[in-house]
């Protein structure tokens, strides 16, 4: 028997990042639970790299327009709807054989909360016995709409290493029953704990600012629960208290990251992959993770992720945990407690990547050059890469900061740009950072480091051009880039501005980049012909690096030899969306570009399979790609291509197309004169 139990559940979606999904953020929940004596085992329903194809939900019908058929060319975007991971059933076995009195489910992303409350309901037929609480960011801004689900019993908003252990020792009875009060962010039904009324007084006008939401939650299935809960018709009072924010975090255990499935997380792709296991074996890896002194040695390189400091100072407009949201204050670990918790999992588990999951990492000069300067120690004599995904604030930057993080590890800036229009800036709340961008793109060319610029698109009142004068900008520089198409974040400026307009989705599913969610300024097909674009524009600065140059444009002739079927199958498009349980990242949700190299990778097949994709197929998929880039320089057409060759035109904003394409020969006029 275990005593507490704490879920990250699967994920439905056109796409997701395995390598950023580390339940880091219930490993501290779990730490914490420890601390106070009560035994914890994680159940990741994402430590398995499957995927199944799922019927796309009804209210996403409008996206097969934008989306189309299957093409397998680097151009392509979204096709299929999958569900990534285990099972909602797998985490209701193990919640049935391990007997918890209490189960932990993280509710992160507001478009994966009907993920996070079926995972509940099928827990909850699984193992009756047991209390079921959610935190996350979702939970956290809209309590009232998760109690709707009669399978949650308890919602602990803010950050819970502090609350969590309080409602363990409530339920197993180490507290009276008046103790509940006392718990940091608790959320129950009134008629379960009948307390005075004067209670609810701490609840009301969130309470009733929440209920005001007439937008259907999307939380229930029809089979598991009754169309009064769904509707949310039959909804019992409830207890709000305000969200619990940690003051010191240095007071906090390192995370139990003994229970995190290190062999799954690993960047080597052969320990990870290539041995076949069975159920059994399976579920015991991805429950209780891999003991250092039994499991590790096969591991080549470890992946691990760190939170050095928890929200953010800045008041941009999209973001959920900044300044101008509801999130808390931003709060920075000392570089000790970084180092001693850094160190820790590189013994133990052999780290040779780690992502910095914070919102702003850099902001403070001083201590970040010493966090560099420990890692560099800490790291010697081994090759331990750093990324900081969630994007870095350019005006931070400076070259004696960058010299020490390419010393300490780092090889790639993802770079925070937003826009390169000042007025767009504006709107985003965000300084000018052009200048300061150029100075890091000089420095990082100079140091030999690679850069890739985050963008956003099809935010409230941002035009298509504005957003294509960014592309066309980015394509002079030396950088990838990584164009978001902006959705409503709740607790954000800018989901209580899509509100006021009338902008917000019916269904919190579509609160997602890959929903094209917001049909405003820049319409749903200008925003996916400037996701194709972005992705064109990468392929060309690989083919600059690798050749120097583009190939020029020749008229699309279908039964060329060159547009033969094509092998390989597509990649998953992996966007820089964190998964880090309890805390959510600004707005961004940036596609990862794709480096294009042309190394044996492992990727999903169109069963959800694992394939392995050759240096040949992909060498075949570069070759398609640049036939099909040929055509679009040549009349401004994107294409993409079936699997049995054929050649088909993408529904996209043809004038959009037609002035990327005048503005690149453009470009290229310039350049060689």
């Amino acid at each position: 028997m275990t005593d507490i139990l704490l879920i990250q559940p699967p994920v439905e979606d056109f796409y997701f990042t395995y390598k950023r999904s580390i339940p880091y953020g219930l490993a501290s929940i779990a730490a914490s639970l420890q601390k106070y004596g009560f035994s914890v085992a994680i159940v990741d329903c994402l430590a398995v790299k499957k995927s199944k194809i799922i019927e796309m939900p009804e209210q996403m019908d409008y996206l097969r327009s934008y989306y189309g058929d299957n093409d397998i060319s680097i151009f392509s975007l979204f096709h299929q709807f999958r569900h990534y991971g285990y099972s909602y059933e797998y985490a209701g076995k193990i919640a049935r054989d391990k007997k918890p009195f209490l189960v932990g489910i993280s509710s992160l992303f507001t478009p994966y909360c009907h993920s996070a409350e079926r995972t509940a309901w099928i827990v909850k037929k699984f193992w009756p016995e047991c209390k079921i609480v959610m935190g996350g960011h979702h939970p956290t801004v809209l309590p009232d709409q998760v109690m709707r689900c009669d399978a949650v019993d308890f919602v602990l908003r803010g950050e819970g290493e502090v609350s969590m252990p309080l409602l363990a020792k409530f339920l197993s009875n180490r507290f009276d029953r008046n103790s509940i009060l006392n718990i940091p962010g608790i959320v129950f039904r009134k008629k379960d704990y009948p307390y005075p009324s004067n209670a609810s007084k701490k609840s009301t006008s969130f309470s009733e600012k929440c209920s005001s939401n007439s937008y259907s939650s999307n939380s229930c299935s029809p089979d598991i629960c009754s169309s009064d809960i769904c509707s949310g018709r039959s909804v019992h009072p409830i207890y709000i208290s305000e969200p619990a924010w940690i003051e010191n975090l240095d007071e906090l255990p390192p995370p139990a990251m003994e229970l995190v499935n290190h062999r799954f997380y690993s960047r080597s792709k052969d320990n990870v992959y290539s041995r076949s296991k069975d159920d059994a074996d399976r579920r015991e890896t991805s429950v209780s993770g891999y003991k250092p002194e039994e499991k590790m040695a096969n591991i080549r390189h470890g992946s691990t992720v760190v939170v050095a400091g928890r929200g953010c100072p800045m008041p941009c407009t999209y973001c959920s945990v900044g300044a101008s949201s509801s999130h808390g204050r931003f709060r920075q670990r000392t570089v000790k407690s970084v180092i001693n918790e850094l160190s820790l999992q590189i013994e133990r588990y052999n780290v040779g990547f780690i992502d910095f999951e914070d919102e702003n990492l850099t902001l403070n000069r001083k201590w970040f050059l010493d966090l560099m300067s420990q890692i560099t120690k800490l790291s010697e004599g081994r090759s331990i890469e750093l990324r900081a995904m969630n994007g870095l604030y350019p005006p931070s930057l400076d070259e004696q900061m960058i010299i020490a993080m390419k010393r300490a590890g780092f090889k790639t800036l993802n770079l925070s740009l937003g826009s390169t229009s000042a007025e767009q800036l504006k709107h985003f709340k965000r300084p000018d950072v052009r200048k300061s961008f150029e100075q890091v793109l000089s420095i990082a060319e100079r140091h030999g480091m690679e850069t890739v610029s985050y963008l956003i698109a099809g935010a409230p009142d941002q035009d298509a051009q504005t957003s294509l004068d960014d592309l066309l900008f980015l394509s002079q520089k030396k950088t990838l880039v990584g164009l978001s198409i902006f959705y409503p974040a709740p607790g954000s400026v800018d989901y209580e501005l899509c509100s006021q307009k009338g902008l917000l989705p019916e269904h919190f599913s579509l609160m997602r980049s890959s929903a094209l969610p917001i049909d405003h300024a820049t319409s749903r097909l200008q925003a996916v012909t400037l996701l194709r674009l972005a992705r064109v524009l990468n392929f060309m600065k690989f083919l600059v690096k690798e050749s120097g140059s583009i190939p020029e444009p020749e008229p699309c002739n279908a039964s060329t030899p060159e547009l033969e079927p094509c092998n390989a199958s597509t990649p998953e498009l992996e966007p820089c969306n964190a998964s880090t349980p309890e805390l959510e990242p600004c707005n961004t949700s940036i596609p990862e570009p794709e480096p294009y190299d042309l190394e044996t990778s492992v990727q999903t097949g169109l069963k959800g399979e694992i394939k392995i994709v050759t240096k040949r197929s992909q060498e075949e998929r570069k070759r398609v790609g640049i036939s099909l880039l040929k055509c679009f320089l040549h009349d401004g057409k994107l294409r993409g291509i079936l699997r049995d060759g054929t050649v088909f035109e993408h529904n996209v904003d043809s004038g959009l197309c037609r002035q990327f394409v005048q503005e690149i020969k453009r470009m290229r006029r310039v350049s060689s004169s």
